[in-house]
C-alpha cells in the first residue's frame, strides 16, 4: 500500500471518484496532484471544514426563551 495519491490514480479512478465522492473532493484531488503536493486521498475525501461556527446548530428566539 502506498498511501499518497499519484496522478495515475486520480486519472484511473476520475468517475469513480466523481460518482462516489463528488465534484468537490475531486477538485481538490486534481488541485492536490497539479501543485505537486504528497498527499493521501483520505485527507482529501474526509477534509475538515475550517469554519467550524457554521457547523454549530442555530438557536432560535423560542429556543432562547426557554
Amino acid at each position: 500500500m502506498r498511501g499518497v495519491i499519484t496522478k495515475r490514480d486520480i486519472i484511473e479512478n476520475f468517475g469513480l471518484i466523481w460518482r462516489e465522492f463528488g465534484l468537490r473532493c475531486l477538485a481538490r484531488c486534481l488541485s492536490a496532484v497539479v501543485s505537486g503536493r504528497s498527499t493521501t486521498f483520505l485527507e482529501l475525501a474526509v477534509l475538515e471544514p475550517t469554519n467550524r461556527a457554521a457547523l454549530r446548530p442555530q438557536t432560535t428566539d423560542f429556543q432562547r426563551q426557554a
